[in-house]
C-alpha cells in the first residue's frame, strides 16, 4: 500500500484523512494531487482487500472508492466497511465509476455509499465534493466532542449521586449495591468478607453542645480515618441506615477485621475532639460492630449486615468506645 507524504495543510481545522481506493495508479495519482493540494492527507489503496486492511488501524474522514476493481469490487468493499464497528462504519463513502447508468448508482447507494462520481472526475467537481466533505467532517467532529462532553457529565452525575456530600463516602444505596457485588465475588472464590458497622458515640449530644458545623467537621475527620484503612480498590466505606458508617473488607478474616477495627477506634480516640456532653469519655469516641462470613449462598449479604449491627448494639451496651466481634463469626 502506498501512503502519501505528509503535506502541511493550509488549514488544520479543515484537514482530513482521505482513503483513496482505486486499482489504477494513474487515476489515484491525479486525484491524490488535487486532494493534497487542498491540504488533506491521502492514504492510497489499490484494492478493496487493501482498503479493509488499512481500516484495521486507520480512522479516515472520507473514503473515495472505485467500483470496477479486480477481486473485491467497490460494492462488496462498501458492504464490508458498513459491517465494521463504529466510528469506521459511518465514514462517508464516495463511489467512483465510469458507469453512469442509474442502476449502478442505485446499487452503489444500496451498498452503503453516500455519493457517486462518474469518472473521469474533473478537478472542479472533485474539489467541490471535498469541500462539502470538509463541512460534513467539521459537523461530525463537533457532534463527537459534544457527545464526549455529555458522556462525561452523565458519568460525573452518576458518581456524585453515589457519594455522600459530607464525607465523600458511598451513599447508603451505593454501599448496599457494592456489598452485593463484593458478596458475589467472595462467593465465587470462597473468601471471607468482613463488615464493620461504626457509630459515633453520642453524636447528637455533640451537635447540641458544639453545633452542627463542629459535628460535620468531626464526622469528616472520622471518615478520613476509615478511608486510610480502606486502601485497596475492593474496600468500601459508606453511610448506612442503622449506623453512621459501614466498612467492607473482602478477603479479610476475623483476626484481620478485629485489628482494622481496633486501629480505627484507637485513631479516632487519639483525634481528641472534646465532647462536653459524653458519658463515655471527655472526647469523641466510636463504637464498632464486626461480622465476618465466608459466603455460601447468593443471598446472604443481609445476614452479614444483621450480624454486624447486632455486634454494634453489643458494643454500645458494653459502654461504647470499643469494637466487638459477633460471636457467630468465630463459629464458622
Amino acid at each position: 500500500m502506498a501512503t502519501s507524504k505528509n503535506v502541511s495543510p493550509r488549514s488544520k481545522s479543515r484537514a482530513m484523512k482521505i482513503l483513496l481506493v482505486d486499482d489504477s495508479p494513474t487515476t489515484r495519482r491525479i486525484q491524490a494531487i488535487s486532494m493534497r493540494g487542498m491540504g488533506h492527507v491521502v492514504i492510497e489503496a489499490e484494492s478493496g482487500e487493501e482498503a479493509l486492511q488499512a481500516l484495521d488501524h486507520l480512522q479516515p474522514d472520507a473514503i473515495f472508492l472505485d467500483i470496477e476493481m479486480p477481486g473485491m469490487n467497490g460494492y462488496e468493499t462498501a458492504i464490508d466497511i458498513r459491517a465494521l464497528d463504529e466510528p469506521v462504519s459511518s465514514v462517508p463513502i464516495i463511489f467512483l465509476s465510469s458507469n453512469s447508468e442509474i442502476e449502478a448508482v442505485r446499487r452503489a447507494i444500496a451498498s452503503g455509499g453516500d455519493d457517486y462520481l462518474v469518472k473521469p472526475v474533473d478537478e472542479p467537481r472533485l474539489l467541490a465534493k471535498i469541500a462539502g466533505l470538509e463541512r460534513h467532517t467539521a459537523v461530525r467532529t463537533q457532534l463527537a466532542a459534544m457527545q464526549r462532553e455529555l458522556n462525561t457529565l452523565r458519568a460525573s452525575a452518576r458518581d456524585n449521586a453515589s457519594l455522600d456530600p459530607l464525607t465523600g463516602c458511598l451513599t447508603q444505596d451505593a454501599f448496599i449495591a457494592q456489598l452485593g457485588h463484593l458478596w458475589q465475588d467472595a462467593l465465587r472464590i470462597h473468601q471471607p468478607i468482613s463488615l464493620l458497622m461504626i457509630d459515633v458515640d453520642a453524636l447528637g449530644a455533640y451537635n447540641d453542645a458544639l453545633g452542627h458545623d463542629a459535628g460535620d467537621a468531626a464526622v469528616r475527620a472520622i471518615a478520613e480515618v476509615m478511608c486510610q484503612e480502606a486502601k485497596r480498590p475492593s474496600d468500601a466505606i459508606g453511610r448506612t441506615e442503622h449506623a453512621d458508617f459501614a466498612a467492607l473488607f473482602p478477603g479479610i478474616d476475623v483476626n484481620g477485621a478485629v485489628e482494622i477495627a481496633e486501629r480505627i477506634r484507637s485513631t479516632v480516640h487519639e483525634l481528641g475532639f472534646p465532647h462536653p456532653s459524653s458519658d463515655t469519655a471527655q472526647h469523641l469516641t466510636i463504637s464498632i460492630g464486626i461480622a465476618v462470613i465466608v459466603p455460601e449462598s447468593t443471598n446472604g449479604s443481609r445476614r452479614l449486615l444483621d450480624e454486624a449491627n447486632r455486634a454494634l448494639f453489643d458494643a454500645k451496651d458494653a459502654g461504647r468506645n470499643c469494637a466487638l466481634l459477633n460471636p457467630m463469626s468465630l463459629m464458622r
